[in-house]
């Protein structure tokens, strides 16, 4: 009965139409039951053999009961009903010419043995774990099979790819980047014209396309967005890449991209020298989502040495480890608590800890300290910084500018699917900062004369607020910065004005002025398997693993573990629907039977017509 959970989407409404199938096939087993009975008890019904009605009948009675293990077992019960009373077995056999007894063995192939539903159920097990087995490995048998009876259709495939590779690669070369922003576009002709060199990134993406359907609108044939254009960065040893954008800017789809959960329409991710589109090993990664995707039933200890089991971590070194990631990340009062007794912050703790586990040269952090308080976040940032310092590459995203500013040495803002700035965090500020914010606290009593003195002893700096006796102004990049700091020095000597700073554009500043909100709507997007084979070219059966992406992940234990842990507990819920829905199909069974008096429909009179 398994194997059915996995035709609905949902538990209740598989636990519904489980319930609403096997009901009616058992109404359809005691209908058929029922005509095969009384077309032999018509008057017109021969005495000596069994009609073609009556036999029809339970040819289909034998085969629901071969195909719905329900009906098996609701036989099962009647037959036990059936030799337990020899009146009934009298009539069954006067009726339907048959030559049941009440001494039968229980364990008898004849009826009223249920020695036969025996055999029955054990055919159906071997055949439904077969059955469910072929669903769980469809995607490596539909390999296998394409290999096997397939090949030289597969190889005219491959050629066909590599043919239409090999084009898409001349697109992309041509592909027209005069609208890009300089540093972007410069970054982007790096990569192509240092294609052998940059291998030794720890990553670079090349000319990285997705391409969605829209969902919503009345039309067949519904237009595609192209939610990541042509997407070219490489990020080093050593450094913390911060990938920004506004919702529905790209970013998401380009992370997922990254960890390999979907695959690119176009385009290259090289991992560590390594194609991960093309790679059939493992790519040493981690990876903290941004939703907590953890085993609730497991506490904080067993859950890390879990994941350093499945890393490959030695036995004799895993809890040592443990304990070091535990102190690191402030877990050491809830190393024995089970994950579903955590607070928010603490499993963001514990999937930070997961994500580190045995030093992976690249780390992806989705949003790494939501939830957390600033005690707690402040630390994460220490983690994150030692980890970049002694080696680690690490890719973030997240909507905190200060944890940008702090963290990341290289950044990129997206917009449309494309970057619309890149570079340091200072080259940024250089580039596209409005020069200096300056702040000055002034008395209510001088602020107007303060207000005429300023203009004219700093005439490029302009005033843009006032707020509770404090002035907002804006000096530009080419003022005299001495000059400023040397007039307001003067001024607050002389106590005209009480305090003053003067600070460079911030992140958020620039974010905003340059991202904004995107248009783009993922909720209008379907994922790339309706994308036509002609845009989809590169796309392979390649599935996501969560720590340790693999391309075959139909063979990972992470995968079946850590990516599909809300779908493992889904099923642990369809599971106990189904046993419940059989056992309440069961039960309505046996008290149909316990309801049916044989001997009130077939009394002696009936039963001497044919005497």
């Amino acid at each position: 009965m398994y194997s059915y959970s996995f035709i609905p989407q949902s538990e209740l409404i598989g636990f519904i139409m489980f319930l609403m199938l096997n009901a009616l096939v058992c109404f359809i087993d005691m209908v058929f039951g029922f005509i095969a009975l009384f077309s032999q008890a018509s008057p017109s019904a021969s005495l000596t053999e069994i009609g073609t009605t009556a036999r029809s009948m339970l040819i289909l009675r034998a085969l629901l009961a071969g195909i719905f293990p329900t009906i098996n077992f609701k036989q099962a019960l009647y037959n036990i009903r059936l030799r337990s009373d020899p009146n009934c077995i009298s009539a069954i056999n006067a009726i339907l010419i048959t030559n049941y007894s009440p001494d039968v063995p229980w364990a008898s192939l004849n009826e009223p043995g249920i020695g036969l539903q025996l055999v029955i159920f054990a055919g159906q097990m071997v055949l439904w774990w077969i059955f469910l087995a072929c669903i769980e490995n469809r995607t490596s048998m539909r390999k296998y099979v394409c290999c096997c009876f397939n090949r030289k259709k597969r190889n005219a495939t491959n050629r066909k790819k590599e043919q239409a590779y090999s084009s898409d690669s001349m697109d992309a070369l041509e592909w027209d980047d005069s609208k890009l922003d300089k540093d972007v576009r410069d970054e982007r002709r790096m990569v192509h014209a240092n294609r052998d060199s940059f291998t030794s990134n720890v990553v670079l993406v090349r000319d990285l396309v997705q391409r969605f359907r829209k969902r919503k609108g009345k039309s067949i044939l519904r237009s595609y967005s192209t939610t990541v254009d042509h997407l070219n960065f490489y990020v080093p040893k050593q450094a913390c890449f911060g990938l920004l954008g506004a919702n529905g800017a790209g970013k998401t789809t380009t992370f997922r991209m990254l960890i390999n959960a979907i695959q690119p329409n176009a385009g290259e991710i090289i991992i560590n020298g390594k194609n991960i589109n093309e790679t059939h090993g493992d790519i040493d990664m981690g990876f903290c989502p941004q939703f907590d995707w953890l085993i609730d039933d497991l506490n904080v200890v067993e859950t890390l040495t879990l994941f350093a089991r499945l890393k490959g971590l030695s036995s004799s070194i895993i809890p040592t480890i443990c304990d070091d990631m535990i102190q690191l990340f402030g877990l050491e009062h809830y190393r024995e608590r089970e994950v579903q007794n955590l607070s928010g912050g603490n499993k963001r703790k514990v999937s930070a800890a997961v994500a580190f586990m045995a030093n992976p040269s690249l780390v992806f952090l989705d949003e790494p300290t939501t939830g957390l308080d600033a005690g707690a976040k402040r630390k994460l940032w220490s983690v994150i910084r030692a980890a970049r310092d002694a080696g680690l590459t690490i890719i973030m995203t997240s909507h905190s500018m200060e944890e940008c500013e702090a963290l990341c040495t290289k950044i990129g803002i997206m917009k449309s699917g494309q970057f619309i700035c890149l570079g340091s965090l200072q080259h940024l500020k250089t580039r596209f900062g409005k020069g200096y914010a300056v702040r000055i606290k002034v008395p209510a009593e001088r602020m107007s004369e303060f207000q005429q003195e300023i203009k004219t002893t700093l005439p490029g700096v302009k005033i843009q607020d006032e707020q509770n006796g404090v002035l907002f102004c804006n000096a530009p990049l080419s003022s005299n910065l001495s000059l400023v700091f040397e007039v307001l020095n003067t001024k607050k000597e002389q106590n005209i004005i009480e305090n003053y700073s003067v600070n460079q554009t911030t992140l958020e500043q620039i974010f905003v002025r340059l991202a904004g909100h995107d248009v783009n709507d993922d909720d209008n997007l379907a994922e790339a398997d309706c994308i036509p084979p002609q845009l989809a070219f590169n796309a392979t059966n390649a599935k996501p693993g969560m720590f340790v992406p693999r391309i075959n992940a139909t063979k990972s234990p992470t995968r079946a573990i850590y990516f599909d842990t809300n779908d493992f507990q889904k099923r642990q819920s369809d599971r106990l629907f189904y046993v419940l829905a059989a056992v309440i199909n069961c039960a309505l069974s046996t008290s149909a039977l316990d309801n049916l008096d044989l001997d009130q429909y077939l009394s002696a009179e009936s039963i001497d017509i044919h005497l």
